[in-house]
């Protein structure tokens, strides 16, 4: 038996997820891999369905990550929205946007390891 999820969880994922990384709708979109019209419905009470689901649910892990990375949400802000060496000069917010999530991750690896800043 499936859980069941309160459509309003999403409305305020979709919220928190925008404000503490500092994405637009469009960003949040790209990375989840729909259109800003399905994040607009997810905030007015439809549920995310099969892969858009599991995509959210791997933001949700990235943004988890990035707070166990940096010491701050703004610290976190400030990197996702600067170019990046290991991602070659691509901002991590704009690897979001194209749905690159794993090579962001790689990136927080690469902080974790010690080799790129």
């Amino acid at each position: 038996m499936a859980l069941a999820v309160p459509s309003r969880y999403f409305s305020s994922l979709v919220t928190q997820l925008e404000q503490e990384l500092g994405l637009s709708s469009q960003d949040l979109a790209g990375a989840v891999g729909v259109s800003g019209r399905t994040v607009e419905r997810w905030r007015h009470g439809a549920l995310p369905q099969n892969e858009a689901l599991k995509r959210l649910d791997e933001l949700v892990a990235l943004h988890r990550r990035l707070s166990e990375t940096f010491t701050s949400l703004e610290a976190a802000r400030q990197w996702l929205h600067h170019p990046n060496e290991y991602l070659r000069g691509l901002r991590p917010a704009d690897a979001l946007r194209t749905g690159h999530l794993q090579q962001v991750h790689g990136a927080l690896e690469a902080i974790d390891a010690g080799i790129y800043q």
